[in-house]
Order: C-alpha cells, then sequence, then structure tokens
C-alpha cells in the first residue's frame, strides 16, 4: 500500500503516543533513501498527513540533489 500511495504512516505502531510519515528519496545511483517526520499522535492527525507529505517530497527532490 505504501509504495502504490507514494509514502508510509506510522500511527503508534512503534511507539506509544507517536506518528509518522515518511518518503522515498528518488536515487539514480540506486542508493535506498528515505525521508521521515515524527510528531506526537495529537500533534500530527490524519487530516494533515497529506500536506506533510507534500512538504516531504520537496525535501526528498532536494536532499536527491546532493546525494547524486
Amino acid at each position: 500500500m505504501s509504495r502504490s500511495r507514494g509514502y508510509a504512516t506510522n500511527r503508534e505502531e512503534s511507539e506509544e503516543g507517536v506518528a509518522s510519515v515518511a518518503v522515498a528519496v528518488p536515487s539514480a545511483s540506486g542508493l535506498r533513501l528515505a525521508i521521515n517526520a515524527s510528531a506526537p499522535v495529537f500533534r500530527l492527525p490524519p487530516r494533515k498527513v497529506k500536506t506533510l507529505v507534500a512538504l516531504l517530497d520537496e525535501a526528498a527532490v532536494r536532499l536527491a540533489d546532493l546525494t547524486s
């Protein structure tokens, strides 16, 4: 599911009270990288996920430029 939608989420699956969103960093070199943002669950409600994904996607492209 994460691959098809382009991002992964975690809502208290790894740590109680913590939510996170991650996106892959594009890489032509074959490196497998991701960028993640975590926050307390109350600060990262589901309605904010798409906005955070857009910001992380932008950061991932910038990071990819640095690693190529």
